[in-house]
């Protein structure tokens, strides 16, 4: 469900930014979407990220490369466009679950922490118990 209101919204972006262009706008905007496209794959690259929505947006990636080669503008754009959105999903992903590792990990430190307490104050009551006999 989520994938279908994804694709219908970058569906309806893509078609209110084309119905303006000329060759020329065509052209900038392709160029603009697969120098962003590209740069966010070499992100995930370099980070060694893999997952089911950086392949998705590779195989996006070539299939829009291929159909700007054969003058398919409109739908080259769209490819792109997705392909972006894809790379930006799997990225909020990938630090969403950094982040909640970081979480998971100052909550385990808290706890130990508390437990330390707990131990120093059991001892520290005992030594003032055996200062008072």
């Amino acid at each position: 469900m989520k994938k279908k209101i994804l694709a219908g919204i970058a569906v309806a972006g893509v078609v209110l930014l084309m119905a303006g262009c000329d060759d020329a706008g065509y052209n900038m905007l392709l160029r603009a979407a697969m120098a962003e496209a590209s740069t966010l794959k070499s992100f995930c690259d370099q980070n060694n990220l893999k997952s089911e929505e950086i392949s998705r947006a590779d195989s996006l990636l070539a299939s829009a490369a291929v159909k700007q080669q054969s003058n398919q503008r409109e739908d080259a754009f769209m490819a792109l466009d997705l392909s972006i959105i894809y790379y930006r999903l799997a990225l909020s992903k990938n630090e969403l679950a950094r982040t909640e590792k970081i979480v998971e990990d100052a909550r385990q430190k808290l706890s130990d922490d508390g437990e330390q307490l707990n131990t120093n104050e059991k001892v520290l009551s005992e030594l003032k118990g055996e200062t008072r006999k």
